[in-house]
């Protein structure tokens, strides 16, 4: 049986697009929220909570970190994922439905969002294009 976890992982360059996708299509559905580490084991952080928004750091010294924001305005919750990367998605036997999204970090840990009332995948993803610098 394939790893549903890790079925299509993203490339990094599509990462910002990805999110933003994933942002407008997931926002205020309910999510799980799992870290698993080595040294601490699996820790369910999070069950059946809004999404928020997943989103990069932009400022400061966290800049490059991926924040995971659930919960509601009365309780929110943050999680950040210092130095993402991979990230992997898993979807439906149909391949229309988004299951999880699943966070690598360097440290070999990973974050992985259960999706509980899952969004529909747009049959393709817009590839970033490089910014003129």
């Amino acid at each position: 049986m394939a790893n549903k976890i890790h079925d299509f992982e993203i490339p990094k360059q599509n990462w910002v697009t990805f999110l933003r996708t994933i942002n407008q299509l997931a926002q205020s559905r309910p999510v799980r929220l799992e870290v698993i580490n080595r040294e601490l084991g699996d820790q369910e952080m999070v069950n059946k909570e809004p999404l928020r928004e997943i989103d990069f750091e932009t400022k400061g010294t966290a800049r490059g970190a991926l924040i995971v924001a659930v919960g509601d305005d009365s309780e929110p919750l943050f999680h950040r994922i210092d130095v993402p990367t991979r990230l992997f998605i898993a979807h439906n036997e149909l391949g229309t439905l988004l299951e999880t999204l699943a966070i690598q970090d360097s440290m070999g840990g990973e974050t992985i969002i259960y999706f509980e009332e899952l969004p529909a995948l747009p049959e393709q993803i817009p590839e970033e294009r490089p910014s003129a610098s």
